[in-house]
């Protein structure tokens, strides 16, 4: 299916980008009311828990969940956000990836220099999921929060992975950047 990026009806900052892939993008700061996004602790691939109260008030955050029916386009997306990584820490920006499986199921180390966190249950997508005015369950999500936890965006597809794609994230963390530029 050939379609345009489509933008959430309270987007305000204005971006999208005709990519020819179905994926939706959404404001979510005005529709969440700058509510923290919900708060969680998973294991990593790193040994121990992370907790996202880890980063408050230090960085913004990236978090991609990936799709457990397509977990090879997943990890493309795992390698565009590596290939990625000097832009995400010039955003002062912490990315983390949320897989569908067991701490014992996750990829080791060397796939990203990123954290990558089970979630076996899929409690914590839902969760962040209920937050999109659409539910496509098994798509690729990613959230974009301010360094306060508030989520700025929400982008969801079953293809998540084109260079557009991190251009959009970019440019939200740019928005979160001027809102608040302390």
């Amino acid at each position: 299916m050939d379609c345009a990026w489509q933008t959430g009806e309270n987007s305000s900052a204005g971006f999208g980008y005709n990519i020819g892939i179905m994926v939706e993008s959404f404001d979510l700061y005005q529709a969440e009311n700058g509510r923290p996004a919900p708060a969680f602790q998973l294991p990593s691939n790193r040994n121990g828990l992370v907790d996202l109260s880890f980063y408050r008030s230090r960085s913004n955050i990236v978090l991609f969940f990936a799709s457990s029916s397509n977990l090879g386009n997943s990890v493309r997306v795992v390698n565009n956000f590596s290939a990625r990584e000097d832009d995400y820490w010039f955003q002062n920006a912490q990315v983390l990836i949320v897989w569908p499986t067991s701490k014992e199921g996750l990829p080791d180390e060397s796939i990203s220099p990123y954290p990558i966190l089970a979630d076996e249950t899929g409690r914590i997508r839902r969760k962040y999921l209920d937050m999109l005015p659409v539910n496509q369950k098994d798509a690729c999500i990613i959230f974009v929060l301010d360094r306060f936890g508030s989520p700025y965006a929400g982008l969801i597809g079953d293809d998540l992975r084109g260079n557009e794609i991190q251009d959009e994230v970019l440019g939200w963390l740019d928005y979160i950047g001027l809102q608040c530029p302390e």
